[in-house]
């Protein structure tokens, strides 16, 4: 019994030891997925966590639980290593409501990341209101008297128009300078005819070459820019737009609303030695 229990000793001394030497040596470092934060409006899951000599890098998920939007500035998480704090490079990432944003934190600058462990302060997460302030704009015409007009923080010029029998289409920029978060919303957008009551919607979506990213909203920060189209479909027996004086209107297009900032969460990222070891 005594010998059986030498033996064992001696074996797991020999695979520790075996393992502390090759430690050093890995190429390449696997560590602990920390567990997942889940809160009312969000949840934040990490996954596939390495590193190697030169940097270090790991893969986030975050869902929107809420009916308001969400905004990720990457650059202001930090990976808090003994030698020093690195931030990742990347700007302003938007979710949508009830969307998810998958996203690689990456740092480099270094040659000493292969650590055991080192502690990841997620921050940079905001969450903004959809109920935000509306700016309304005056009615645009077309064919254009004017190039350009301008509402509180919101400065609006017109790029190109094209007005024929059965389509007309118009491309706008945006400049935004508030010091919120502006909202830019191109299906809000409507037009009527001159003299007549009725109006109909932005068609953008059904348009080729739309330059709202999944017909969803566009973000702008102060001095940002952008561009947003509008693609007017009029029946014939209604109106020929070629010929006609047509009358945007922006209802709801433009908002703003304040980021608030979510408190940052500080994770321990451990590493797994025996994954480590497996895979090198």
């Amino acid at each position: 019994m005594k010998i059986t229990s030498l033996i064992i000793a001696l074996s797991l001394l020999i695979s520790t030891t075996i393992l502390a030497q090759d430690k050093a040596t890995y190429e390449k470092h696997y560590y602990k997925s920390p567990q997942k934060v889940e809160e009312k409006n969000y949840s934040l899951s990490f996954s596939d966590i390495v590193s190697k000599m030169d940097y270090a890098k790991m893969a986030v998920e975050i869902k929107n639980l809420s009916n308001d939007y969400l905004m990720f500035n990457s650059q202001e998480s930090q990976f808090i290593f003994d030698f020093g704090k690195l931030n990742s490079k990347k700007g302003s990432m938007y979710i949508l409501p009830h969307s998810s944003l998958d996203e690689t934190l990456k740092v480099s600058g270094s040659d000493q990341f292969l650590t055991d462990q080192y502690t990841l302060l997620f921050k940079g997460l905001y969450t903004i209101s959809a109920q935000g302030e509306i700016q309304e704009m005056d009615e645009f015409q077309l064919p254009a008297s004017k190039n350009n007009i301008a509402a509180g923080n919101f400065k609006i010029s017109l790029l190109k128009t094209s007005q024929k029998t059965k389509e007309t289409y118009a491309k706008f920029e945006c400049e935004y300078i508030g010091d919120d978060i502006a909202i830019i919303d191109a299906s809000k957008i409507t037009v009527r005819v001159e003299g007549k009551d009725i109006v109909y919607a932005n068609s953008i979506k059904k348009s080729t070459g739309n330059l709202l990213k999944k017909g969803g909203p566009i973000f702008l920060k102060k001095g940002e820019k952008a561009n947003f189209k509008a693609v007017f479909n009029i029946p014939g027996k209604i109106a020929d737009m070629q010929f006609s004086v047509l009358h945007i209107i922006w209802g709801d297009t433009f908002m703003e609303s304040k980021a608030l900032e979510i408190p940052a969460k500080e994770l321990p990222i451990i590493l797994d030695l025996g994954t480590t070891h497996g895979k090198n």
